[in-house]
C-alpha cells in the first residue's frame, strides 16, 4: 500500500473519528437536557413497521417493495439507502450515547442491559417524538396514504429495536437475513469504491473477514431482540428467497401486513427484484468461530 493510500485511509479515519466523537457530545448535552424536561409525549401515528437487518442483506430494496405496496417509508430519505433520515438521526443519537456506530454497536447493546438506561433512552427518544418540531412524521402529508401504514428503515435497527418496542410495542418487525458472505463482498465492494472516491469509509468494510464478524454480530443481535416477538409481529426475510421466488416472497409479506394488495401493485413490486450479478460471493478465509456459528445457524454454511 503506497504511501499516498495510506495518507486518505488515516485522514478519512481521523475525519470520521472527529465527527463520532462531535456526535457523542453533542448527544451527552442533549441527553441531560431531556431527561430534564417533563414535557408528555403526545400522540403517536398507528404502529410502524420496522426493518432490520445488517447493512448490504437487502434492506433497502425491502423498503422499496413497501413503497410499492402502499407504505409510507419516509418523507425525507437519504436517496442512497432509503433511510427516513427523521429516524436514522435519532439511530444515530442513540448509539452516540454509548459512543457506538454502526460498525461498531456492541456497547450500545451492553448498556441496554442496565434498566435504567434503557428507561432513560427510552424517555429520550419520547421526549424527540413528542417536541412539535418533531411530530412532522406523522403529520406530514406523505404519510396520510391510502392505508395509513407507515414504517422506517435502518440497520441500526437492528440494536435500537428494543427502545423502539418500548415506544411502539405493536410495531411489526421484518428482518432481512443474506448470507454473511455475500455481505462481506458487497461491503467489500462499497469500502474500495468509497476509498477511491476519498469518501468517508469504515475500516470493517475493507476486510471481508472483519464484515463477516459484524454480519454475525448484527444477525445474532436480531435473533436476541426478536426471539419474544410472536409471529404476527415478527416476520424473517431472506434475500435469497426473495430474489429466487419474488411473488410468493412479496405475498407472504402481504399477508404478514395484512395488506390487500391488486395485482397491478404486487406487479410493479415483482419487476423491482432482479436477481444481482456483479457482487460474486468472495469466500472467506479467515473464518471466525463466532461468524461460523451464525452461518451455520441460518443456514448459510454450505
Amino acid at each position: 500500500m503506497n504511501i499516498f493510500i495510506k495518507s486518505k485511509l488515516l485522514f478519512a479515519y481521523a475525519f470520521r473519528l472527529f465527527k463520532q466523537k462531535l456526535l457523542y457530545y453533542n448527544t451527552v448535552k442533549l441527553f441531560s437536557q431531556q431527561l430534564a424536561n417533563k414535557t408528555p409525549l403526545k400522540s403517536r401515528p398507528e404502529s410502524p413497521i420496522i426493518i432490520i437487518g445488517m447493512h448490504r442483506s437487502g434492506t433497502t430494496l425491502t423498503t422499496l417493495l413497501l413503497e410499492d405496496l402502499g407504505v409510507s417509508m419516509g418523507c425525507e430519505q437519504q436517496i442512497s439507502t432509503s433511510e427516513d433520515l427523521f429516524f436514522q438521526r435519532l439511530n444515530e443519537l442513540l448509539l452516540a450515547l454509548s459512543n457506538a456506530t454502526w460498525d461498531n454497536p456492541k456497547s450500545f447493546s451492553s448498556i441496554l442491559k442496565n434498566q435504567d438506561w434503557n428507561l432513560a433512552l427510552t424517555k429520550v427518544i419520547s421526549h424527540e417524538l413528542s417536541k412539535s418540531k418533531s411530530i412532522r412524521f406523522s403529520t406530514n402529508p406523505c404519510r396520510q396514504n391510502k392505508r395509513k401504514l407507515w414504517g422506517f428503515k435502518d440497520p441500526r435497527n437492528t440494536y435500537t429495536l428494543p427502545i423502539w418496542l418500548n415506544i411502539f410495542p405493536n410495531a411489526k418487525v421484518i428482518n432481512i437475513l443474506r448470507n454473511g458472505e455475500s455481505v462481506a463482498s458487497s461491503l467489500l465492494n462499497r469500502g474500495n469504491n468509497n476509498l477511491k472516491e476519498g469518501k468517508s469509509l469504515s475500516l470493517v468494510s475493507l476486510s471481508t473477514s472483519l464484515s463477516l464478524d459484524l454480519w454475525a454480530e448484527y444477525v445474532m443481535e436480531a435473533h436476541k431482540n426478536c426471539s419474544a416477538l410472536s409471529d404476527e409481529q415478527y416476520f424473517e426475510l431472506k434475500y435469497e428467497t426473495l430474489l429466487e421466488s419474488p411473488e410468493t416472497t412479496i405475498r407472504q409479506i402481504l399477508n404478514f401486513l395484512e395488506i390487500d394488495a391488486n395485482q397491478e401493485e404486487v406487479n410493479k413490486a415483482v419487476s423491482r427484484v432482479k436477481y444481482p450479478n456483479n457482487h460474486p460471493v468472495v469466500k472467506v478465509k479467515d473464518i471466525s468461530a463466532t461468524a461460523q456459528a451464525a452461518l451455520t445457524f441460518y443456514g448459510y454454511d454450505d
